[in-house]
């Protein structure tokens, strides 16, 4: 499939991609505002540079030096019963560090729910 839309011009040939100088100007930022279990708001921003290369690299990296530096430590996290898992469940907040170390953003912040109008 990849190759018949490259062929037809939809997707770049390799080595097509964006220079460098121009992946230098991309950013991204998500804003996640998500609900605990005992009614809590928590919004979260992760923030980085060139999403479809540069940061993109960094989270399968780290990713990939985590499971092989810390498979045993995340298969006895508790809760794990096997079976295809979450990136989020299986690193917990240990990937989130290595990727505020390699120069991604995470932040997290409680927001007050917003009153009901009567």
């Amino acid at each position: 499939m990849i190759k018949k839309m490259i062929k037809l011009g939809k997707l770049p040939k390799p080595g097509e991609g964006p220079s460098p100088s121009k992946r230098a100007k991309n950013w991204f930022l998500y804003t996640i505002v998500g609900e605990a279990e005992d009614g809590r708001l928590i919004k979260t921003e992760v923030k980085g540079g060139d999403a479809g290369y540069d940061e993109t690299a960094k989270m399968v990296s780290e990713a990939a030096v985590m499971l092989a530096q810390m498979k045993h430590k995340l298969l006895e996290q508790k809760g794990f019963d096997g079976g295809v898992v979450t990136p989020a469940f299986a690193f917990r907040s240990h990937l989130i560090s290595a990727l505020n170390s390699a120069g991604l953003s995470f932040t997290s912040s409680p927001l007050q729910r917003p009153k009901a109008k009567l």
